[in-house]
């Protein structure tokens, strides 16, 4: 009788064992998904980063360091003839190195909002598309 007893609990820790290994390379490859698609209701996002920059764009995908932009605009302040600072919204994209994609480090966003569809920034987004853009000097 001990024999058996032995054999069933041998059985046991092997089963136990298999199963904790199973359930540990279950969560090692989770946590190896190294591109994730995001799921965002509005096209376009806003970015604020910790050294309070803005960018609107689009989130292509995240992985574990990295936040993927593309279509990606920024505000920057112009000082008119009169003195007066305004606000214009820029493509990024047309420097002379031409960026398509930027990737943004996660440890430096703060917050991702939606941009709603009406809001100035998307109607802003379409105008810019709608024109032929000038590039940067």
């Amino acid at each position: 009788m001990c024999k058996s007893n032995w054999k069933a609990a041998a059985g046991f820790h092997v089963m136990a064992v298999l199963s904790l290994f199973f359930l540990f390379s279950v969560i090692i490859v989770q946590g190896c998904d190294t591109a994730r698609k995001t799921d965002f209701k509005t096209e376009f996002q806003a970015i604020l980063l910790d050294n309070n920059h803005v960018y609107f764009g689009r989130v292509e995908r995240t992985d574990k360091n990295y936040l993927v932009l593309s279509e990606l605009y920024y505000l920057q302040p112009t000082t008119s003839a009169s003195g007066s600072t305004e606000v214009r919204l820029v493509r990024r994209g047309l420097e002379p190195h031409r960026p398509d994609l930027s990737y943004v480090n996660i440890n430096h966003i703060v917050m991702i909002e939606s941009v709603a569809a009406d809001s100035d920034i998307a109607k802003g987004i379409q105008d810019l598309k709608t024109k032929p853009p000038a590039p940067q000097k």
